[in-house]
């Protein structure tokens, strides 16, 4: 069962205790439910909320059974803040402002988790100012970018970067970048028979060790 301070809607940090807010939100829900049970493909998730009725009003009117409950929530965000960074990540590669209709599309996405439209441009601003720490564009010569990106193209990540390619946000440090570049490139050399697939991410691999090693060099001298 999804937790409950989601499935309502309500804030979890910190947790909302007003009584009178809390069976509002669950009446709304549960006329909404009712409804969703003659949508067929709404109907599953719908009655299974409606038979959860009873212990929903019983957690969320129990103060401690409450707090526990957001710290549930708590935790649940937590584990999306990852999905929203490699979101983020993304964006970023559009310019240097969150648009509009990517912001509403985010929080439609994360809103239910608690991120709210001020944290995910917060989180937007943070993130570039991190990425552009590591400037690609001092360190890559014209035929690494020509490589990366044939590369990336061949994986099937025509539009991604080498964040996506390591699945982590720009925020990593370059020593973070070429661990997990160096673990993904020994774990394909474990593999007995390689495909053509992975070839071509050992050669990226490779080709990530070397740029942000590079990156780190660079901006170690230009702080000196």
């Amino acid at each position: 069962m999804d937790n409950y301070f989601i499935i309502l809607e309500l804030p979890f940090d910190p947790p909302e205790s007003n009584t009178d807010k809390i069976n509002e939100a669950i009446a709304k829900k549960q006329n909404q439910w009712s409804i969703d049970q003659r949508n067929p493909v709404k109907k599953a998730k719908a009655s299974e909320y409606l038979a959860a009725l009873e212990d929903i009003k019983k957690v969320m009117l129990d103060p401690t059974a409450r707090n526990k409950e957001a710290a549930k929530a708590k935790q649940i965000k937590d584990a999306k803040a990852k999905d929203l960074e490699v979101k983020l990540s993304l964006y970023r590669t559009k310019g240097d402002e969150l648009s509009e209709r990517d912001l509403n599309q985010l929080v439609r996405l994360f809103g239910q988790y608690g991120f709210t439209a001020a944290e995910i441009k917060k989180k937007f601003g943070i993130g570039k100012k991190a990425e552009e720490q590591i400037d690609l564009t001092q360190v890559l010569d014209k035929s690494q970018a020509r490589n990366i990106q044939k590369s990336l193209r061949q994986l099937d990540m025509k539009d991604k970067t080498l964040y996506d390619f390591l699945n982590l946000p720009p925020t990593s440090s370059c020593a973070q970048l070429c661990e997990a570049a160096d673990a993904m490139k020994k774990k394909i050399l474990a593999k007995g028979d390689k495909t053509g697939r992975d070839n071509e991410m050992q050669s990226l691999c490779g080709l990530c060790v070397i740029i942000f090693k590079d990156a780190a060099n660079k901006k170690s001298t230009t702080t000196m």
